[in-house]
């Protein structure tokens, strides 16, 4: 689409078409929105790549951090409590 645009531009030059400006400025604005719009793509997938590297080392971060702070269970037995598998004393 884009080559169809700019064959129609350079055209229309060789013609000159009335009314519609100079082509060859004509030429350089569509040139310059597609270098506009493949510049925005290449910031738009590095910016993407960016933000999910960032999203990664945060969740990596989240779920060591749960990981280490998890409650221990050693202090959770009772030590007043006589066990039930030591033999009676009679």
């Amino acid at each position: 689409m884009r080559n169809n645009q700019l064959e129609r531009m350079s055209q229309q030059s060789q013609k000159g078409v009335p009314g519609r400006g100079p082509p060859e400025e004509m030429i350089k604005r569509l040139k310059d929105q597609q270098m506009r719009k493949e510049t925005l793509r290449k910031l738009r997938t590095r910016n993407a790549l960016v933000g999910a590297s960032i999203m990664a080392v945060m969740g990596g971060i989240y779920l060591y951090t749960l990981r280490a702070t998890r409650q221990e269970n050693f202090l959770d037995k009772d030590f007043d409590r006589p066990s039930t598998n030591q033999p009676s004393k009679n």
